[in-house]
């Protein structure tokens, strides 16, 4: 052999050429490494024989011509592979020893000293143990390229050795031993011995594709001498596939007919010529005991989505949909964006779902559906997710798709079109004209399956009729029946009942001792099935098919939010208490629909206690959330709604509800007790007189707690009203008023009256409804006292300075307050100094609002105080709160070792100066609990970015960073740099930050695809050309680009 052989083959990540188009394989999942075996004494080796048996060393080869193929002079490859012994008809039986290996080994190293002491090897008994193991060593050398052939060792016993860590060994004993299915062992990474290609002038090399399941296309040079079993270990190599005793090298030829390269036979004798292209398959659908290869885990996922995005594999369409969730977390990882669907496109998911799911729900419910799923499988995002929902895709095939396999022939029986298909212990038979439920699996022992070579023809019995299976292909139909036998003979060798092993059909069957036996088709038939009649029916399960249903009679689109609730609660078994329709687009029509279905469910229900049939209580509609649906004017459903299923509560924020939806509802209200919480906020339309009207009856319901009126254009006018409600309720907990301008005399009034609600009000919002120097006197006599009340909200008021003594006197050490909002409320720097300092000693306000109160210079002790002494603070907002430079560097102390707070609000304050930004970068580093930080608004310019980028690259737990109204312009390019190691920051919000085209175009493309960043608002900024930006925001499925 030449000096000069070098290998020349070469991988090239040029992309799919199928109509899949997905991306080039990522092996970013590294299989757990095997724990590192202790290394066993090995026995003293004997002298090395002399007799005929012993092969040639690598200096007595024939050397071959430079004009020589090298197909005379070079070793024939042994059909023998490393995963399982060649057992024929005439092969001698391997006996079985009780003895312990080490006796054994004990034994092969004796005889074989023995017979060298007599120098004569070849009239020793060798012991089949020793054939076995010198038929392994000459495989060995075989395989391996000529110039690096050695000597054959002596060393028996080291090999018995080197078996049993490659667990290996049980293979040389009988082969008719009863198997035990037991937990294989950690698979091992193996290399196996590749070869390269020699000097081209020798023999002929070729240049081939190969196509792999996931897509991407690998370029790979041969010579015409590679048998296909060396091509096969060689492309493996270059794949990093080691875990691939289940997958083969497949041509398509010009009849279309698709055959498996020959083990044994050379390139050149199969007809493989240059600029072919092969590809990757599947040939065994069974399942180790443990995927422990990435690649092959994701190839075997990739090519069984094949065939059940096509149709050929059937699953059912719940089932089809949580797959076509792996595969997106295959396809992507787990950075695609929570809010993001658009990604989702009908030709995207026509790769995940089978065409009957895909014809059967609009395209939008099918992208909230799919998420919905991909969201669960990546709750906990870690390093090896992909490998991961491979296994998980790899497990749920074979359960749902009837234990799937890698073959499935279309054809004909009779006159009728089929697929015929191989699993691990059967087939699975579908005739095309027949429901997809009808697709029957055939057990081996009952399939009588038959084939004669050379023909198209495959006999099978079903059902006790025999068929006659019509491939279009001889060569098809034999590799079917080929790989059949194969399956059948390694459920011989698991100990499967009605099989018998005499002979291996074929060299390359998986060693079936790493193998599971087959699923348990019972369990499997038995969780399938629809659910007997003795077991109760899910009510659930009869809304969700009586509310499509009416949808389809009134000709209208179900809404996608209420099937995707339905079928969340129906997959995790919970019990539906709550109709959420909000943002639905909804009108009085559509939610009359869902009343029409809701009333047949309990009339079932009703009847059901007359004929004595039982149903799964878990459709229990007590909350309607119908919130932002501006085309709902009326309230007539939401009534009788209420009246049927006695709600609980009621949402209607943001409904355009009028004066008379209003006096529906409370006309209601009169005929039922159940409502406990009411919610109308931004209905602007119900007037005073609506108001009046609502009031009336919820001041005598005994068991209403929660009133929210927010935004309802109530006045002055309502004053008596609201009055006459808080002194007759008895059970108000929480009541919010909030941007309602009532008037300061009004609301005087107002609180007077809520006295008489003091013994169970928890909650009080009265944000901005005009509050001022009267109401200061009705809240101090209010607040006085009070030790109940757990959110006090009264921002956006302008009080006298008085109001900041009454307020630092309801926060001691030891309240139950747990909420403050106390913004705008005018009272000067002063007066807000003994509130910061009763605050530092608080220990339970986890929510405070400082928004919008002058805090002077020397108030930044007492600020840095309390971001240091209190340890119960989640949320602080000192938004435009006209803080100097020392009081940014003081509240940046603190914050470098406070533990507890969540989201910070500086927006409108200073932070322009270059010791400021210092401070701050060490202590965003630092800290290890901030997760939302605002710095709207805070003078900075293009080189703050880089801070922030420095920032990215070493915090571990921010999630939200908003930096709007900032001068960032070019800056914008450091935090590109950031987010390429950041793997936490979701959402970055840069709304008017002057930026430009060019600087967001550069920014996209130095953008790393494996941040984690979800949300980009780059909107009031001035862009020329926003398609051009979408195209490449486009490129990321995970980031959703607002502009």
């Amino acid at each position: 052999m030449s000096s000069t052989d070098e290998s020349s083959s070469s991988m090239s990540e040029s992309g799919s050429e199928s109509s899949s188009g997905e991306l080039p394989l990522p092996h970013n999942a590294e299989p757990p490494k095997a724990e590192k075996k202790e290394e066993k004494p090995k026995t003293e080796p004997a002298p090395q024989s002399s007799t005929s048996e012993a092969k040639p060393k690598q200096k007595d080869l024939p050397k071959r011509s430079a004009d020589d193929s090298g197909d005379a002079s070079r070793p024939k490859i042994s059909k023998t592979t490393s995963m399982m012994p060649s057992v024929g008809k005439n092969s001698t039986k391997i006996k079985t020893t009780q003895s312990s290996v080490s006796l054994k080994k004990d034994k092969v190293a004796a005889a074989a000293s023995s017979a060298s002491s007599k120098g004569a090897l070849s009239t020793m008994r060798v012991s089949d143990k020793e054939k076995n193991v010198r038929k392994k060593i000459d495989t060995e050398q075989n395989e391996a390229p000529l110039e690096k052939l050695a000597p054959i060792s002596s060393d028996v016993s080291g090999k018995i050795d080197k078996l049993k860590e490659m667990g290996e060994e049980d293979a040389a004993d009988d082969q008719n031993a009863p198997y035990v299915e037991k937990p294989a062992p950690q698979p091992r990474r193996k290399k196996h011995r590749v070869r390269v290609v020699g000097d081209a002038s020798r023999v002929p090399s070729i240049k081939l594709t190969i196509g792999c399941p996931d897509g991407s296309s690998l370029a790979y040079t041969a010579t015409t001498n590679f048998t296909g079993k060396e091509l096969y270990h060689s492309v493996a190599d270059k794949l990093s596939l080691w875990q691939d005793e289940l997958f083969a090298l497949a041509l398509t030829d010009s009849s279309s007919s698709v055959r498996f390269l020959d083990w044994d036979a050379e390139l050149g004798d199969q007809n493989i010529k240059e600029g072919m292209k092969l590809h990757f398959v599947v040939r065994y659908g069974k399942t180790p005991f443990r995927w422990a290869d990435s690649v092959a885990a994701k190839f075997f996922a990739t090519a069984m989505n094949g065939l059940v995005a096509s149709g050929r594999l059937h699953v059912a369409s719940k089932q089809a949909i949580q797959m076509a969730a792996l595969q997106v977390v295959i396809r992507f990882g787990s950075g695609v964006a929570k809010t993001k669907t658009s990604f989702l496109t009908q030709e995207l998911l026509s790769q995940f779902l089978p065409p009957e799911v895909m014809a059967s729900s609009p395209l939008d419910y099918l992208q909230q559906r799919v998420l919905f799923y991909y969201r669960k499988f990546t709750e906990k995002k870690h390093e090896h997710v992909v490998f991961d929902a491979s296994v998980r895709y790899n497990e749920m095939g074979r359960e749902f798709c009837l234990g799937w396999g890698a073959h499935i022939l279309t054809g004909t029986v009779g006159s009728e079109s089929a697929d015929l298909g191989l699993v691990e212990d059967g087939l699975i038979f579908r005739p095309k004209s027949a429901q997809t439920s009808e697709t029957a699996f055939i057990p081996f022992q009952k399939a009588d399956l038959a084939h004669d070579q050379g023909s198209t023809t495959v006999k099978f019995k079903h059902g006790g009729e025999k068929y006659k299976f019509e491939c279009s292909s001889k060569i098809e139909a034999d590799q079917f029946f080929a790989t059949a036998q194969s399956l059948q003979y390694i459920l011989a060798k698991q100990g499967v009942e009605g099989f018998s092993a005499t002979e291996l059909p074929s060299h390359d069957t998986p060693y079936f001792v790493n193998y599971t036996r087959p699923i348990d088709r019972k369990k499997q038939a038995d969780e399938l099935k629809p659910s007997k009649s003795s077991k109760k029916a899910s009510l659930l399960s009869v809304f969700q098919q009586a509310y499509i249903k009416k949808c389809q009679n009134a000709q209208m689109k179900p809404l996608n939010r209420l099937l995707l609730q339905l079928d969340t609660k129906l997959d995790q078994g919970e019990v539906h208490d709550s109709l959420d329709l909000r943002r639905c687009n909804l009108d009085d029509a559509a939610l009359s629909i869902v009343y029409d279905a809701v009333e047949e469910v309990m009339a079932l229900v009703s009847s059901s206690t007359k004929d004595g049939k039982k149903y799964k209580k878990d459709f229990d509609p007590k909350k309607l959330l119908v919130s932002a649906n501006e085309r709902l004017d009326s309230s007539s459903a939401i009534c009788k709604l209420m009246t049927l299923c006695g709600l609980t509560t009621i949402d209607a924020a943001d409904c355009s509800l009028s004066a008379d939806a209003a006096r529906n509802l409370a006309s209601c209200l009169k005929q039922t007790s159940t409502l406990q919480e009411l919610i109308l906020d931004r209905n602007l339309d119900i007037t005073a007189a609506g108001i009046k009207n609502l009031l009336d009856v919820l001041r005598s319901q005994q068991q209403f707690k929660t009133l929210s009126l927010a935004c309802c254009g109530i006045t002055k006018e309502a004053e008596d009203d609201i009055k006459q409600f808080f002194e007759h309720t008895k059970s108000l907990q929480s009541i919010n008023l909030s941007d309602n301008k009532i008037g300061d005399a009004a609301m005087q009034s107002i609180l007077q009256a809520a006295e008489k609600a003091k013994g169970t009000l928890l909650s009080l919002n009265f944000t901005n409804t005009a509050m001022g120097k009267k109401s200061a006197d009705a809240l101090k006599t209010f607040l006085e006292g009070e030790d109940k009340i757990s959110i006090i909200k009264i921002g956006y008021n302008t009080f006298p300075s008085s109001v900041g003594k009454v307020i630092a006197d309801i926060i001691p050490e030891g309240d139950i307050l747990e909420e403050l909002d106390i913004s705008s409320i005018g009272i000067g720097s002063k007066a807000t100094a003994p509130i910061i300092t009763a605050l530092a000693s608080n220990k339970t306000i986890k929510r405070l609002n400082l928004s919008g109160n002058p805090i002077e210079k020397d108030l930044a002790d007492s600020l840095e105080k309390l971001l240091s002494q209190n340890d119960h603070i989640q949320y602080l907002s000192l938004r435009n709160c006209s803080l100097d430079k020392m009081s940014m560097l003081r509240i940046a102390k603190a914050v470098t070792h406070n533990k507890t707070l969540h989201e910070l609000d500086l927006s409108g304050n200073r932070l322009d100066s270059v010791e400021a930004l210092e401070a701050w970068t060490t202590a965003l580093i630092a800290n290890t609990s901030l997760k939302t930080i605002y710095f709207a608004a805070c003078k900075m310019d293009a080189s703050c970015c880089e801070v922030f980028s420095e920032v990215l690259q070493e915090n571990k737990t921010l999630e939200r960073l908003h930096l709007d109204g900032n001068a960032i312009g070019k800056g914008l390019a450091y935090l590109a740099d950031g987010l390429a190691v950041n793997r936490t920051l979701r959402f970055l919000t840069l709304q008017e930050a002057s930026l430009r085209q060019d600087y967001l175009e550069e920014f996209l493309k130095r953008f790393s695809g494996s941040s984690g960043l979800e949300l980009l608002d780059v909107r009031r900024n001035k862009f020329k050309d926003t398609a051009a930006l979408q195209k490449l925001a486009d490129q990321f499925a995970h980031l959703d680009l607002k502009f």
